[in-house]
C-alpha cells in the first residue's frame, strides 16, 4: 500500500485487524502478516495490490490517474473517518499554549509547597551540581567535538560517556566495600561528582524523613549515604572537581580546535607555496 502513515491503522480495521490503542502499528503489521496467512492478500485486495495512493486528502492511483475502486464503499468509509479524526485533532483551545503551561507550572509549585517544606540551602545546592555538571559535560562536548569529525565524534561521544556513567554509579549498595584501586577511578569519572553532590545535598544533615510504614530502612538518611559509598564526601570537593573538569575540559577543546586550524592552514599554505614554484 502506498500513502499516508496515518491511514495505516483504519485501513488494517477495514480488512477486519484491529490494531489496539496501546499498540505500535508497525509491530502490529509484522505481526499480522506473520501470524495470518491470509492476511497479506486481504490487504493486497483492498488496496488493489499497491495501484492505490492513499493520502490525507484524496485518493489516487498511481501516475495521476483516477482510481478504479473495486471497494469505494469501504475505502471511502476509510478516508472520511480518517478525515474526522484531523478534524478533532484540529480543535482550536479557548487558551494559548503559553497560558496553559503557565496555570500548569503554578499549580505544580503550589502543590509542592502544600505537601513540603522547602529548605532553600538544599535547594541552592542542589542547582550548583547540576548546574555544574551542566557546564562541565558541554565542555565535554566541545572537546570531542574539536578533536574529531562529526562522523568519529559521534562514535567517540558515546564511548567516552559510557566508562563514566558506569564509574559514577559504582558502588550502590555496597558502599563501604568500594575497593581502593576503584575509587581512584571513579575519581577520574567527573559525573561521579555531579552525583555525589546532588546526594550530599539532599540528605547531608539531615533528620529521619517521615515513614508510615512498620520498618523503612532508609528512612536514615545517612544509611542512605553510606549505602552509595559517599559518608566521606565533601560538598565543597565534589564542587571544586566539577571546576577542575570544566576547566580541562574547555582547555583541551581550545588545544584540539587550535591544532586543527593551525594544522588545516599549514596544509593550504603549503598547497599555495607548491603551486606558485610550480608557475615559476
Amino acid at each position: 500500500m502506498h500513502g499516508a502513515a496515518p491511514l495505516l491503522v483504519p485501513y488494517l480495521a477495514e480488512a477486519g485487524h484491529i490494531c489496539p490503542t496501546t499498540h505500535n502499528p508497525a509491530d502490529f503489521v509484522l505481526e499480522t502478516l506473520l501470524g495470518d496467512i491470509e492476511a497479506p492478500a486481504q490487504l493486497s485486495e483492498l488496496c488493489q495490490n499497491g495501484k492505490l495512493c492513499r493520502k490525507l486528502d484524496r485518493i489516487t492511483a498511481k501516475g495521476g490517474r483516477k482510481p478504479v475502486l473495486h471497494s469505494d464503499e469501504s475505502i471511502q468509509r476509510i478516508f472520511v473517518e480518517h478525515v474526522a479524526k484531523e478534524q478533532m485533532q484540529k480543535m482550536e483551545f479557548p487558551t494559548t499554549f503559553l497560558t496553559q503551561f503557565l496555570i500548569l507550572s503554578k499549580r505544580m509549585f503550589l502543590q509542592t509547597s502544600r505537601n513540603s517544606l522547602l529548605e532553600w540551602n538544599r535547594f541552592v545546592l542542589f542547582s550548583i551540581s547540576g548546574i555544574l555538571t551542566a557546564v562541565c559535560s558541554e565542555g565535554l562536548g566541545l572537546a570531542v567535538g574539536s578533536a574529531f569529525s562529526v562522523t568519529n565524534g559521534s562514535i567517540i561521544g558515546p564511548a567516552i560517556a559510557a566508562p563514566l556513567l558506569a564509574l559514577c554509579c559504582y558502588g550502590m549498595g555496597f558502599g563501604p566495600y568500594i575497593e581502593t584501586s576503584m575509587k581512584f577511578l571513579m575519581s577520574a569519572s567527573y559525573l561521579r561528582y555531579g552525583l555525589s553532590g546532588f546526594s550530599l545535598a539532599l540528605y547531608e544533615n539531615r533528620a529521619n524523613m517521615e515513614c508510615k510504614a512498620e520498618f523503612c530502612l532508609y528512612s536514615n538518611p545517612k544509611l542512605i549515604l553510606r549505602d552509595v559509598g559517599m559518608t566521606n564526601d565533601s560538598y565543597i570537593i565534589q564542587v571544586v572537581g566539577l571546576l577542575i573538569f570544566t576547566f580541562i575540559h574547555r582547555l583541551v577543546a581550545y588545544f584540539a580546535l587550535r591544532y586543527r586550524l593551525t594544522n588545516e592552514f599549514s596544509n593550504k599554505f603549503m598547497t599555495y607555496v607548491s603551486k606558485f614554484l610550480k608557475h615559476r
